[in-house]
This record gives C-alpha cells, sequence and structure tokens, in this order.
C-alpha cells in the first residue's frame, strides 16, 4: 500500500513475503497472510486460500530420518463455473488469492538430516469465462494472485528447504490478456535463515550399583548458554548442582532429572540399584569329617538376588556352588559375588570331627534261655562315638538296636556300625539253658465218687525236673501236693509250676458218680377213684440197693413208703432216694374217675307255651344207677323229679347229681310259644278327611282266636272298637291283643285329604324392581273353590289379596289357604333390579408410584347413568373416574346414580417401583498408609432406580468408584430422575500407619576373635522389607541377618524397615568388639591320667569366668561361674565322658564371650 508503481490498470508480477519476520522487525515470526476473495457482482467469487500454519521446535537430540515438515499456504478458489445463456457471458467473478507460506522455526544440536521442511505459498485461484451464443462481453474480475513462499530458519540443515512463492491464476478473458501477468501476480520466493544453537548438549548415562551402596551420576556436554546444570529428585526436589551428582545409601531404583537452570533442557536419569545378594542357610545341613576322612560337608545353602552368574569363594578359595564337599573339620565362612561386583557373605559354619566307636559293657545283663524256650537276652550295653544313626549285627544278622531278646541258648558277637561305615564288634557273649519239668503217671490210681459224694480220690502222680520248690493247682484251684482226695465225679487237671517259672500239666483225669439203688415195680396194683370220691391207690412197688434209709415222694409229696392210697383220678410218679443222694423213679401210673350213673329220655314229652301264659311242660324222663339218692335242676333251678311244668317258651337242660357226686345230664329241649289269633282285613273300608278336617276313618276290620278279650290301638292310640274314627289324612296301623297276651297287626292303611281348591296364574304379570327403588309388582293372579273365606300370604306376610306391589328385587312365594284349611303354593316369582348405570374401565391407566411416594394415579374409566353420579375410592368420596396422589396399593372405585344404582370397579393394583439401591455386597475398601493418600473404595453397584441416577459423595465426588483417599469417613447418596434416594455410609479409611522398626542382636558385646554377631527382627508383622546397615562395613537385606565385625570398635547398626505401601521406620542399635587379650583356649584335652593335658586349661583365663561344657545334643554337662582351670572330663555327677566332640561357652568378667569346639579322647 501506499506503492505508486501499484497506480493505474498495471499489476506487479511478484507478490509479498509468507511468514517471515518483516523487514522492518527481528526476531518475530508470523503466520503466512490469507489470500484475498475474489471480486464478484453475480455471486460467483472464489475464496482466498488460508495462510501457511507456524511451526516451532527446539530439540535437544538429533533430527534425522525420512519426513516432512510442512508449513505451505493453501491454493485460491476458482470462480464458480457455470454454463452461459443465450448472448451470455458467466464466470466473470474474481478468482480468491492464494495464502502464503508459513514459518518454521527449528533449533537442534546437530545438522538436521533427511527431513524435509517446506513452507511453500499456494496457487491462485483460475477463471473461466463462458459465453453464450451471440454474446459480447468485456467484464472480467480477473484469476486470484500466488501466495508468497514463507519462512525456514534453523541451527542447520542438509536436507532441502522449499519456499517457493505460488504462482497466479489464469483466466480466458481476451479483456485481461492486455494486463500482464493476466491480471494477476505470483508469490515471491520466501526466505531461509540459519542460527547458531544455543541450547543445552548436555548427556548423563544411568549408574549402576550394589544394594546398600552409594550411587554417581556425571554429565557430558555443555548446559544452554548462561545456565547452570541442575539436578533434581523424582519429586522435582533440587538436591545438586553441576556435573556430577553424588547419590546416598539406596536399596532400589531412584529416578533423577537432570538439566539447564534456567533453561528448558531437562531429562530423566536413573540410578539402578542391582538386586541384593541374599544367602539363605535356613535349610543348611552340616555333616562332621568321619572317621573315614576329608568326608566333612556344608549343604542346603541356598543363593538368590544378584545378577548374572555368581562366583563363590569358601575361606577365599575359589568353590563351584554354595556347597562344599569333602572337608576337613574346621570353620568355613562363604563369600558369592555377581557378575556386577556386589557380593555377599555367610558363615563362619563349623565342620566338626567325630570320634571312632565305643562299646562300654559295663551294665551287660545276660539272661540264660528257660525251660519255656528262645528266652535269653542280652542287655545294657551302651554305645558312643562315630556319627548316629548306628545299625546293629547280632552273629552277622541285622538287628533294631542293641539288645537282642528271645534268644536261644549259645554265643553270640556284636557288630555295631555307624552312618559313615565306621564299625567296631564286641567280645563274645554266652546264653546259658536250664533243664525242664517232668511227670510220671506209671502209678496213676483214680477211685470214682458215690453217687453226689465227695469220696473220689486221684492219687500216684510223681513230679520231677525243674526247680524246686514246685506249686500245684487242680482245675486251678491252688493245692498241697499232686494227689487230690476227697473230690466229687468230674474232670480234673493237674498243673505244676517250679521255682523258675516252668510249667507241666497232667489230666484231665475223669472221676465218675455211681449209682446201686434199684426201684422194682413188676407187681404194682393201680385202683381206679369212683367219680369224685379220692378213693383210688398204687400198691406193690418194691425197693432194694442203695444206702442207709429210703425217702420216697409221689408228685413231690413226701411219702412214708412205696404204696399209696386216697387218690384221685391222675397220673402219679414215684422217686426214691438213699443217704448218699442215689435216687431212682418209677411212673407215670394212671388213676381214672368211674361213673355209673344213666338218664332215659326214650319217652319224653315237650308241650309249647300258649303266647306268654306259662304253661309249656316237659315230662317222661327216667333216671337209673348211680349210687343213693338223687338230686335234679332244670337250667340250674333244683326240681323235685325229673319232670318239670309251668314253663315258658326256651331252652332247658337237666342235670342229676348222685351220692357220690357222679353226674349226668341231658337236653337241651326247646320250647316254642303259640299264637293262634286271625285278623280278617279282606272287608276293610277307608273313609278320606276333608282337607286338615278330623272326619276320616277305617272300618270292615274281623279279630277271632282263643282269647276271651281283646284290647285294640291305631297308631298306638287305645280305641275302645276296632274301628278307626275322626281321622284326619295318614297312615294308620291297628294292634290287637287278646288276654294271653297273643298280639297281631294289620295296616297300614292311608286316609287322604281331598281339596277342590284352586289358583289361576294365566293373567300373571311381573314388574320389575328399578334398582334399589322398592317398585316392584306381582299382580294377575285369581282364587277360586274351595271353602271361602281365603287367606293370602307371601314369603310369610299376609296380604289383603293375591296382588302384592312395592316389592324390592327377589324371589316371592304366594301361600293361598281357604277355611278348610286346603292351601296352595305358588311360585317362586323372580323381581328382577334393573339399573341404566353404565362402566367402562377398557382404557383404565394405571401409574405407578416410586419409592413409597404419593405419586400413583389411575385413569380412563368411563361411567354414565341417571341424574347426578357419586364416585369413591376405597370409601372416600372423589370428585370423578380418576384419582392421583397415590401410594402404592389396591384401590376399588364405587359409582352410585341418582336410582340408588351402584357398581364397583376394581381392585387396580398401584405398585410401589423402588428407588436406587446401594449395593455393597462386593465393595472393596482400599486403606490409606502414612497418609499417601492411596486409600480407595470400589465395587459399589446401583441398583433399581427410574432414569438416570446421579451420585454425590460427601467429598463431592461424582463416581461410584473413589481413588487417592486420604483416612477419613466417607458417604454416597444417590438420586433417580423422580427423586428417589438412597445413601451409604459412613465407610471408613483407615490409615495402617508407619511399621515398627526393632530388633536385637547376640551378643551385643564381644572380641575380634568371635566377630560374627546374629541380628534378630522383632519389627511389626506388616514389615515386607529390611535394610540393615552395619556401620559403614556393609549392608544385608534379609530378616535375621549375621554379619562379622573383624576389627574392634563401637559399631552403629541401623534398621530401616519398609512395608508394602513403602512406608519405612527406622532402629538402630551400637555393637562393642574388643580386642583381643591374651587367653588363649584350648580346642583338644586328654584325660588318660598321665599328667599332660588332663584337663581343661585356659591361660590367660580372667578369675570369676563362666565356663560350661555342652554335648554334641546340646545338653549341658558341667557349669562353674569361678573356673579355675580344672575340668577333667566328668559330669557334674562325676561320670566320665565319652570320647567325642564337645562345645564350651567362656564368658569373662566383662562379658565378654568365647565359644568353640573341643575334642576329648583318651577316656
Amino acid at each position: 500500500p501506499g506503492d505508486g508503481s501499484w497506480g493505474g490498470d498495471n499489476r506487479r508480477s511478484i507478490g509479498g513475503y509468507g511468514g517471515r519476520d518483516l523487514d522492518y522487525t527481528t526476531g518475530k515470526m508470523f503466520f503466512g497472510g490469507g489470500g484475498g476473495g475474489g471480486h464478484e457482482n453475480n455471486n460467483q467469487g472464489g475464496d482466498g486460500g488460508d495462510g501457511g500454519g507456524m511451526v516451532f521446535i527446539s530439540s535437544h537430540g538429533t533430527i534425522a530420518g525420512t519426513g516432512n515438515i510442512i508449513a505451505n499456504g493453501e491454493n485460491g478458489q476458482s470462480s464458480d463455473y457455470t454454463s452461459a445463456g443465450f448472448a451470455q457471458v458467466s464466470n466473470k467473478d474474481g478468482s480468491g488469492g492464494a495464502g502464503a507460506g508459513g514459518a518454521v522455526y527449528v533449533t537442534s544440536p546437530s545438522t538436521i538430516a533427511g527431513v524435509t521442511i517446506t513452507a511453500n505459498g499456494g496457487s491462485g485461484g483460475n477463471q473461466v469465462l463462458d459465453f453464450g451464443s451471440f454474446a459480447s462481453s468485456n467484464e472480467a474480475q480477473g484469476p486470484g494472485g500466488g501466495g508468497g513462499g514463507g519462512y525456514i530458519k534453523t541451527t542447520g540443515i542438509s536436507s532441502a528447504t522449499n519456499v517457493n512463492g505460488g504462482i497466479y491464476g489464469t483466466t480466458n478473458s481476451s479483456t485481461m490478456s492486455s494486463f500482464p501477468p493476466n491480471g494477476a501476480t505470483s508469490g515471491a520466493l520466501g526466505l531461509v535463515e540459519s542460527a547458531v544453537f544455543g541450547g543445552s548438549s548436555l548427556a548423563v548415562f544411568n549408574d549402576t550399583i550394589c544394594a546398600g551402596n552409594s550411587g554417581l551420576l556425571t554429565a557430558t556436554g555443555t548446559p544452554e548458554v548462561g545456565s547452570t546444570i541442575t539436578w533434581y529428585n523424582d519429586s522435582w526436589t533440587q538436591v545438586g548442582t553441576g556435573l556430577s551428582l553424588s547419590v546416598g545409601v539406596l536399596f532400589s531404583d531412584a529416578m533423577y532429572f537432570y538439566g539447564s537452570c534456567p533453561g528448558t533442557d531437562f531429562d530423566t536419569v536413573w540410578v539402578i540399584v542391582s538386586p541384593a545378594i541374599v544367602i539363605d542357610d535356613t535349610g543348611i545341613i552340616i555333616s562332621d569329617e568321619t572317621c573315614i576322612g576329608n568326608d566333612g560337608s556344608i549343604t542346603g545353602i541356598l543363593v538368590s538376588g544378584g545378577i548374572g552368574s555368581y562366583n563363590f569363594l569358601y575361606n577365599g578359595s575359589n568353590a563351584s556352588g554354595a556347597d562344599t564337599l569333602g572337608a576337613i573339620a574346621g570353620n568355613y565362612t562363604l563369600e558369592v559375588s555377581d557378575a556386577g561386583g556386589c557380593s555377599d557373605t555367610s558363615g563362619p559354619y563349623t565342620i566338626g570331627s567325630s570320634s571312632g566307636l565305643i562299646i562300654d559293657i559295663s551294665s551287660l545283663v545276660i539272661t540264660d534261655e528257660s525251660c519255656a524256650g528262645n528266652d535269653g537276652n542280652i542287655t545294657g550295653i551302651i554305645v558312643s562315638g562315630g556319627s548316629a544313626p548306628y545299625s546293629y549285627a547280632w552273629n552277622g544278622t541285622t538287628g533294631s538296636g542293641l539288645d537282642t531278646i528271645g534268644a536261644a541258648a549259645g554265643v553270640y558277637t556284636l557288630m555295631i556300625t555307624d552312618q559313615f561305615g565306621c564299625s567296631v564288634t564286641s567280645a563274645p557273649f554266652t546264653i546259658g539253658s536250664s533243664t525242664g519239668l517232668s511227670i510220671d503217671l506209671s502209678g496213676l490210681s483214680v477211685i470214682d465218687a458215690n453217687c453226689l459224694a465227695s469220696d473220689g480220690s486221684i492219687t500216684g502222680v510223681i513230679v520231677s525236673g525243674g526247680t524246686l520248690p514246685y506249686s500245684y493247682t487242680w482245675n486251678g484251684l491252688v493245692a498241697s501236693s499232686e494227689d487230690t482226695v476227697g473230690i466229687g465225679s468230674g474232670n480234673y487237671t493237674l498243673e505244676i509250676t517250679d521255682n523258675a517259672g516252668c510249667n507241666i500239666s497232667a489230666g484231665p483225669f475223669t472221676v465218675s458218680s455211681l449209682n446201686t439203688l434199684v426201684v422194682d415195680s413188676i407187681g404194682f396194683v393201680t385202683v381206679d377213684e369212683n367219680c369224685t370220691a379220692v378213693d383210688g391207690s398204687i400198691s406193690g412197688i418194691a425197693v432194694s440197693g442203695g444206702s442207709g434209709t429210703y425217702s420216697f415222694a409221689w408228685n413231690g409229696v413226701t411219702s412214708s413208703g412205696p404204696d399209696t392210697v386216697g387218690l384221685g383220678a391222675g397220673a402219679y410218679t414215684l422217686i426214691v432216694s438213699d443217704d448218699n443222694g442215689c435216687a431212682d423213679t418209677t411212673g407215670a401210673y394212671l388213676i381214672n374217675s368211674l361213673n355209673s350213673l344213666s338218664i332215659d329220655t326214650i319217652g319224653f314229652v315237650a308241650t309249647d307255651e300258649n303266647c306268654t301264659a306259662s304253661d309249656g311242660s316237659i315230662t317222661g324222663i327216667s333216671v337209673s344207677g348211680g349210687s343213693g339218692v338223687y338230686s335234679y335242676a332244670w337250667n340250674g333251678v333244683v326240681s323235685s323229679s325229673p319232670d318239670t311244668v309251668g314253663l315258658g317258651a326256651g331252652s332247658y337242660t337237666l342235670v342229676v347229681t348222685d351220692n357220690n357226686g357222679c353226674a349226668d345230664s341231658t337236653g337241651s329241649y326247646i320250647l316254642g310259644s303259640v299264637n293262634n289269633m286271625i285278623i280278617d282285613s279282606t272287608s276293610y273300608i277307608i273313609s278320606d278327611a276333608n282337607c286338615s278336617a278330623s272326619d276320616g276313618g277305617v272300618s270292615g276290620i274281623v279279630v277271632s282266636g282263643p282269647g276271651l278279650s281283646y284290647t285294640y290301638s291305631w297308631n298306638g292310640t287305645v280305641s275302645p272298637s276296632i274301628d278307626l274314627i275322626n281321622a284326619t289324612s295318614g297312615s294308620y296301623m291297628l294292634i290287637i291283643t287278646d288276654d294271653n297276651g297273643c298280639v297281631d297287626s294289620t295296616g297300614t292303611y292311608f286316609v287322604n285329604s281331598i281339596s277342590t281348591l284352586n289358583v289361576d296364574t294365566t293373567a300373571l304379570v311381573v314388574m320389575a324392581e328399578n334398582c334399589t327403588a322398592a317398585d316392584g309388582s306381582i299382580v294377575g293372579i285369581t282364587v277360586s273353590g274351595g271353602t271361602a273365606p281365603y287367606l293370602y300370604d307371601w314369603n310369610g306376610v299376609s296380604t289383603l289379596g293375591s296382588d302384592t306391589i312395592g316389592l324390592d328385587s327377589g324371589s316371592y312365594i304366594l301361600t293361598v289357604t281357604d277355611d278348610a284349611g286346603c292351601s296352595e303354593v305358588l311360585g317362586p316369582f323372580l323381581i328382577p333390579s334393573v339399573s341404566s348405570l353404565f362402566t367402562d374401565d377398557s382404557g383404565i391407566l394405571v401409574l405407578d408410584a416410586h419409592c413409597g411416594l404419593s405419586d400413583g394415579a389411575i385413569s380412563g374409566i368411563i361411567a354414565t347413568g341417571s341424574g347426578t353420579l357419586n364416585y369413591s375410592w376405597n370409601g372416600l368420596v372423589s370428585s370423578g373416574t380418576d384419582t392421583s396422589n397415590l401410594v402404592a396399593g389396591n384401590y376399588l372405585l364405587t359409582v352410585t346414580d341418582a336410582n340408588g344404582c351402584v357398581d364397583s370397579l376394581g381392585a387396580y393394583t398401584v405398585s410401589n417401583i423402588s428407588g436406587p439401591v446401594i449395593d455393597s455386597s462386593a465393595v472393596v475398601i482400599t486403606d490409606d498408609a502414612c497418609s499417601q493418600g492411596i486409600g480407595g473404595i470400589t465395587g459399589l453397584a446401583i441398583n433399581g432406580g427410574s432414569g438416570p441416577v446421579s451420585i454425590a459423595w460427601d467429598n463431592t465426588d461424582t463416581v461410584l468408584d473413589l481413588s487417592g483417599l486420604y483416612a477419613g469417613n466417607y458417604s454416597i447418596t444417590v438420586i433417580d430422575s423422580v427423586g428417589c434416594v438412597d445413601s451409604l455410609g459412613p465407610i471408613v479409611i483407615i490409615d495402617s500407619g508407619n511399621p515398627t522398626a526393632n530388633f536385637t542382636a547376640s551378643p551385643i558385646i564381644t572380641d575380634v576373635n568371635n566377630p560374627l554377631i546374629n541380628f534378630t527382627d522383632a519389627s511389626s508383622s506388616d514389615v515386607t522389607t529390611w535394610n540393615w546397615y552395619f556401620d559403614s562395613l556393609g549392608t544385608d537385606i534379609s530378616t535375621n541377618p549375621t554379619f562379622s565385625f573383624n576389627e574392634s570398635g563401637v559399631y552403629q547398626v541401623v534398621l530401616v524397615v519398609l512395608n508394602s505401601f513403602g512406608c519405612t521406620d527406622t532402629a538402630s542399635m551400637e555393637i562393642t568388639v574388643n580386642a583381643v587379650d591374651s587367653m588363649t583356649i584350648p580346642n583338644i584335652m586328654t584325660p588318660d591320667g598321665n599328667g599332660i593335658n588332663d584337663v581343661f586349661s585356659i591361660a590367660g583365663l580372667l578369675p570369676d569366668s563362666y565356663v560350661a561344657i555342652y554335648n554334641r545334643w546340646g545338653q549341658k554337662i558341667f557349669e562353674t561361674t569361678r573356673y579355675l582351670n580344672n575340668w577333667d572330663g566328668r559330669t557334674s555327677t562325676g561320670e566320665r565322658v565319652p570320647n567325642g566332640t564337645y562345645f564350651y561357652v567362656v564368658v569373662d568378667p566383662n562379658g565378654v564371650e568365647f565359644t568353640g569346639s573341643l575334642s576329648v579322647s583318651g577316656q
């Protein structure tokens, strides 16, 4: 603008620059300028192109490879093309100008290679006129100009840069061709500049250290101009400046930042901590050197951690692994190092030397084999020395122990072998034998017992051998000798035991029972009993043999002899016994009962009773035989003779008895009852009753028979004559009884009721009730016949006539009764109820309530009827059929019109749609730890509710799962789209706090000869990482480490513990290591009595020193608090200890402890 060369119709062929700095200012960058829009008056002009963008890259590394950095301007839009009509020219509006190229600025410490940078200007839009037939026009706005080239500035580039200007657009206007260049300009070439790199070239390599060591980070290169190298930790806290940074003791990888300050160049670097070597000797197995030699071993040590392969040293010498085999007795220390130069030590471990095997027979006991056999024993042998476990062999046969039991007599030798094959053999031991018992039965005599008497005996047994004295038992009962007398019958066994416990037995021997008693019944005589006279007898039985006086018993009843009299009928048995208890039996003998009584019934006559006259009889029976006077009884009633009279009908039996009690009976005889009365009803006449009148009757019946007089009863009512008179309608029966008690009956006879009453319903009219108006009626019934006047009854209510009006709907019955009691019943007649009330719920809409709110509704019911309608929902008056503001429940609508017509609809159920429910069944609560804000609440779920649910925590969070929480109480509330709410809380996040560091050491005070200290962790149970710092001497990460302080001094031991959350705590302790004094402790003694090395003598021992001696099983065998160099290899009870390896503990008055092994030999 303002340039005169742009005046008139001329145009510059080159346009302006793109995104470079202007000629009149420096140090600035610009976006490429946008192209101008084409001029238009026909709405066909083209849009201008956008200017190129701006790219700024500041690199502190290398930019290389392939690719493009582009900030080109956009092409201008051509004018809109349309076809021209007749005699018209179209597309005369101007095209858009192109956008200029943008700006690119790249800085890098090294030359940019392989990457092409482009900031070209865009091309101008074209214009194409279209001429219709016979068209002529010179008007044209022209094409668009090209955009200017952009701006590129770098600190060095070897690849291509492009800042070309865009070309101008073209036109087919003959008029515009007179304006070079076609009315538009091209873009000018842009600007490419270079600059000196003023950034940082710093580089720092990661440092790798061993755990527990410090690191050193060193920078190379230069910082940004005018800045200082600055170091930061991973929290961006400045920790140093300058070319290097010393890092303190680390146990885990640490990240640091370095760069220029002030400046923008910062990068990360790591101090990488190699995994610590961990020597685990919890499973260590130390095998002492045996008698074989060079066979000690240390196994079971495990090594982990570190990097790469391990190198092993035992006592400074190379080893193939953590195990050492084929070693001699001594102390061994293991050192393990890895490929990174990190190392750890463990030990020392002591390999002892085992003494040889020793057999001690001072307590030997040999038990000879007894008469029982295979019960000899050798016990009491003691073995010591060698290396357990031991194996045992008696006479070459492997045994389970030192003792041999259950052995036969003979010579035995014991060989003992320890686990390393060392063996020792005993002298031979002899088990003797003893002789057994013998029984001689050649003179045996057995004498039987008499029946039950104890007068048997067994004698003549002779015993020899065994060890005197002998003991005797007969059938388990102690006896004084081998003979037994005064015994009853039975089997007897003798057992003899000698003084050595050997047994022998004889028998069983049988002592029998002898019986000579004889009962002779050849001449026995029985006499039967006469009926029940008890006059039977048994005689003629003889008894012989046996011993002493006899006793007799018939059927268990004592008798004075073998004969018995005065017997009743029955079976009888005799038992005879003597003074020795011998017995014999005879019987049974049968005594019968005899009867000669006889009854003759050949001529008997039975006469029946006449009805109930008791005039029957039985006669013609005769009796003979028997003894004395007879007695008679008919059916148990005494009679003076066999005849009986005056009998009623029934069954009769006669029993006859004589003076001996003999009895006989006859019967039973049956007497009947005879009735000869006759009733003749062939000519009976019935007279019917008039309806309910008492004017009916029955006549024409005749009775005959032997009776002298008769009584009559109609239906139970006594009648003076045989005819029935004055009877109402019904059924009747006649009963006649004569003076002999004979009874007969006739009937049933039916007296009918006759009526002429007539009711006519042909003109009947029934009118319905209008709902509840009580306006129904029944009319048109007529009554005739019968006996006037008539009575009318409708449903129990008397009326004046047969018509009834003013009726409710229902069922009605009419009863008409004339004066004669005749009646007719009509009906039922049904009066319906007619209603004009109409309801329709087919279009009902029920809206449920939400979470207990009153927002339910019912609508869509239609009701029409007579007059004004009344509505009620569940008994509450409503203005219409619709109802709202409902809680969940069942609802019934009642509609009533002006005529009282009622209709009920429903029930309709308004359900309750539950609100949102917070489900905490799967909730996971993560507590915070040492105020790190790592707590969290996850796993909550929301069930139910309506529509979207909003979430609100009391800490303003609006999501279900929370993280990054500190200790505290947290509550959540959820609300659905209808306002239903649920809440939960408080949910408590606690802070688990820091771990607690603590440990013990043993010993706390020591000397350089006992440099190994055992450290035992006593920290809280949540500790997961242990970092031990043994002053400046070394570190360890095991739980319970050991460490050797090989130089005297006071050392600070620090334990730093971490839990799984990274929380820490620290504990410390001082360890005192004293210098070696002049005390010398021997490791061998030979208490063999030669005056040389017979006692455990410690040179330079301070007074009042404590000394204790332990065997290899950890048992204390000697102890004193004032040792006088006088232990001679004996226990505190004075017993000599076996040869072997023992262990001493020496504590001087200053509390310095000395331990070691002591070999005792020559005992």
